[in-house]
């Protein structure tokens, strides 16, 4: 089935389809409370309200690859690379103030504030290729490793994926750690660690995992099971990793849904549409857990292939 844009500037509709897709007639007020934070196809880091209004840059890093806020939203955490290697670095929520958290060699990838905003998740890989899960203060200091790659127990997966961000569960007990595996795994997969010890407690099937706000359910990023073929799809699971449903709209070879968050109050989510060829264009959509009501909150200027990416949403301090 093929989904393109049409219509006003937050329209989205399909040809036939058995997914009803449909306009808002008008924006969602509390919409405009929150926002969503999101990186650009020049890989910039900007931020837009949830009611498609006040997009504007945040700060002037370039070459971002993924950001979160805090959690009181007052500021942001980035990975970004300024001179060759990827680094985190930390700023208010205005982009002003920027300091850089870490140092040295080694990338720093895949960023995740923990909920009482004392420490930053994430994947720390060496230049001869071991990547850790790793923490380290907000506020700097010295990195603690969390989990290594033999802690990860499935036997086709071998330790935190440098391609994968990490996302701290709500209650800051564990975290969800995508992970590199070999064709015999059966697709992308995702660790669940205690953050305390860092030995694996569960897993998912897929990647770019985000946790609901009560830490119940995840949305994430997966290959469809529907049909061989079909791109990677957004889906709604159990905090254990059971499929409930899928939440994005029917693809087609041209069309992939990826990099999902959720909004603050847990009722809606976030995800990019990527197209595979130049007759759709790239978007960020929003839409209900069910799948309904999608709506593109806004377009991506050009490489299709490449959307802007959703990264964080929170509730305007």
């Amino acid at each position: 089935m093929a989904v393109v844009l049409a219509g006003p500037a937050l329209g989205l509709s399909t040809a036939a389809s058995g997914m009803a897709v449909e306009s808002p007639a008008a924006p969602d007020a509390k919409a405009g409370s929150t926002e969503l934070l999101y990186i650009d196809q020049d890989r910039a880091l900007r931020a837009i309200g949830g009611d498609g209004t006040g997009d504007r840059a945040v700060g002037a890093l370039t070459d971002v690859y993924r950001a979160q806020w805090s959690p009181d939203g007052k500021a942001v955490v980035v990975e970004g690379n300024r001179d060759g290697v990827n680094a985190l670095y930390v700023m208010s929520a205005a982009g002003t103030g920027v300091r850089r958290l870490t140092f040295g060699p080694a990338s720093a990838l895949g960023p995740d504030w923990s909920p009482d905003g004392k420490q930053i998740a994430f994947i720390r890989c060496g230049t001869g290729g071991q990547c850790n899960l790793v923490t380290i203060p907000a506020s700097g200091g010295v990195p603690r490793v969390v989990s290594r790659p033999g802690q990860i127990s499935d036997p086709y997966c071998y330790g935190p994926d440098y391609e994968r961000a990490v996302a701290w569960r709500p209650d800051g007990r564990a975290l969800a750690v995508g992970v590199w595996c070999d064709d015999d795994s059966g697709g992308d997969y995702t660790a669940i660690v205690s953050a305390a010890t860092g030995a694996q407690i569960g897993h998912v099937y897929g990647d770019d995992v985000s946790w609901s706000p009560n830490g119940k359910q995840i949305i994430n990023h997966a290959w469809s099971t529907t049909y061989d073929g079909e791109p990677p799809v957004v889906q709604l699971r159990s905090a254990a990793g059971s499929l409930i449903r899928r939440v994005s709209p029917p693809s087609t070879d041209a069309i992939g849904w990826e990099q999902p968050v959720w909004s603050p109050d847990g009722r809606t989510v976030a995800y990019a549409r990527s197209a595979q060829d130049y007759g759709a264009r790239s978007a960020i959509v929003i839409s209900g857990l069910d799948g309904t009501r999608p709506r593109v909150l806004m377009r991506g200027a050009g490489y299709p292939d490449s959307p802007p990416t959703p990264q964080d949403w929170r509730t305007r301090p």
